[in-house]
């Protein structure tokens, strides 16, 4: 009997040493000390806006990455706006083409959007820059910011930006007179005339107001209106005294009824963008 009793209390202890010893094992292989970084790779996004002035209107900016196979959504991460960028890094299933799209806000509104894509390599580090494009239509003063010397000559165009069926634009530049003059301007006529119309030049001179310079331009006939983005005029400058100075966009037809952008229609174009520019006189 205690044999039998002693044989019973071995086996016991045996089965159940052998039990620990294969639960011990399952555990060690579902929970892994590092994590698993297999099938991934490491994306550093950076994404560029075409001028500082929006970092002031923006509310939101979001990077979503899709698989391009099924539109599947992987991941939506926020992003900061610093300048005229933002950056972050984004940890990415590897061999599948996805795309990555950034998304610009000014409350529930998408003014700005840039998509890009790629495939990497597993434990690949990629770099992706995705340049933003205008949602929104807008009026921009281009360099978006210069440097140049007491003396110098400077060229400032006005654009416009994902424009659709225009046909006139008002636009008044405002500037510190105390740092730039006007020396001449003339009219870039390739956008505005892209689809067989005449430009024609209203008015392209200083205002009334000191520190002002107003561009009013049609396309005749109405039906040859254009869409898209292009030049519409140059501005030369020249720099009189050292320091930063801005230069501003004003649309606003209350103030002055021959501002704003219309369509073939004469509808005026509504929530148009004016972003300006900055000039650093050394």
């Amino acid at each position: 009997m205690i044999i039998n009793k002693n044989i019973k209390i071995l086996f016991v202890t045996c089965f159940a040493v052998l039990v620990a010893g294969l639960l011990l094992n399952d555990c060690s292989r579902k929970l892994p000390t590092a994590p698993d970084t297999t099938n991934k790779a490491d994306i550093s996004a950076t994404v560029k806006m075409p001028n500082k002035q929006l970092a002031s209107i923006l509310t939101s900016m979001t990077l979503t990455v899709t698989n391009a196979a099924d539109n599947t959504v992987l991941q939506t991460v926020n992003l900061v706006l610093d300048g005229t960028k933002a950056q972050d890094t984004l940890s990415v299933p590897s061999a599948k083409l996805l795309y990555f799209t950034a998304s610009a806000y000014e409350g529930s509104t998408l003014v700005l959007q840039g998509i890009d894509s790629l495939k990497a390599k597993s434990g690949e580090k990629r770099a992706l820059t995705i340049k933003m494009q205008f949602k929104v239509p807008a009026v921009i003063l281009t360099p978006t910011e210069k440097t140049v010397n007491v003396g110098d000559s400077l060229s400032v165009y006005v654009n416009a930006r994902s424009v659709l069926n225009l046909t006139t634009m008002g636009v008044q530049v405002v500037f510190d007179t105390t740092r730039l003059a006007v020396v001449s301007s003339n009219l870039e006529k390739n956008f505005m005339e892209k689809n067989g119309g005449a430009m024609k030049q209203l008015v392209l001179q200083e205002g009334s107001v000191p520190g002002t310079f107003n561009t009013i331009v049609s396309v005749f006939p109405a039906t040859d209106a254009v869409s898209d983005s292009g030049r519409i005029a140059r501005i030369l400058f020249r720099a009189k005294t050292a320091g930063q100075t801005d230069l501003s966009i004003s649309l606003d037809h209350t103030v002055n009824p021959d501002l704003g952008l219309y369509d073939n229609h004469a509808a005026l174009i509504p929530n148009v963008l004016g972003l300006g520019s900055r000039v650093i006189v050394q």
